[in-house]
């Protein structure tokens, strides 16, 4: 795998393969100043990318290790908004972006055989006061299984054990 493209995400660096179209979506100026605009709980994903076979990663990554979660709202809410956000976005931004970058990326991503959802969640090692927050990886899934399934009947949670572990799409490491 010949690594040229990065995106950094809180305190994690995404390597993806140099033939992939990937954008930190979060960041565009089209869904920034124009779409996020249009309502007050327009959320996107950190990051989207294609891989050679057309399929489509809606990439939402969360380091609480170093992070406290502040948002009461359950996480599996934040997903699948930030998941149906991006995915309402893409379309108008393939017509509308003034970014010409951001408007051929978005025409890519608008073609798509197949979409995944994947979460990547670094969590401390043990629970504590300042870091209270604990997800079971499994549980997780069978939640995300049920509430994305219109868009991915298998979506993935990962952290980085997962990622290097096995031989993955991409890897993860610490920023």
């Amino acid at each position: 795998m010949t690594v040229a493209i990065f995106c950094s995400v809180d305190s994690l660096c995404f390597e993806f393969p140099d033939n992939w179209i990937v954008a930190k979506f979060d960041e565009w100026v089209f869904y920034r100043r124009h779409f996020s605009k249009m309502g007050d709980h327009i959320a996107a994903v950190d990051i989207v990318a294609m891989d050679p076979e057309r399929t489509l990663y809606l990439i939402e990554a969360k380091d609480y290790r170093r992070h406290k979660r502040e948002d009461p709202k359950p996480i599996q809410d934040i997903l699948v908004s930030k998941m149906t956000g991006t995915l309402s976005a893409l379309l108008p931004a393939s017509l509308n972006a003034t970014n010409s970058e951001e408007r051929d990326k978005a025409k890519e991503f608008v073609l798509p055989k197949k979409i995944r959802v994947v979460f990547h969640l670094e969590q401390p090692e043990k629970r504590s006061r300042l870091f209270p927050w604990s997800y079971d990886k499994a549980n997780l899934v069978d939640i995300l299984k049920k509430r994305v399934k219109p868009i991915d009947a298998h979506p993935w949670v990962r952290d980085g054990a997962d990622m290097a572990s096995r031989h993955d799409l991409w890897s993860v490491r610490d920023a």
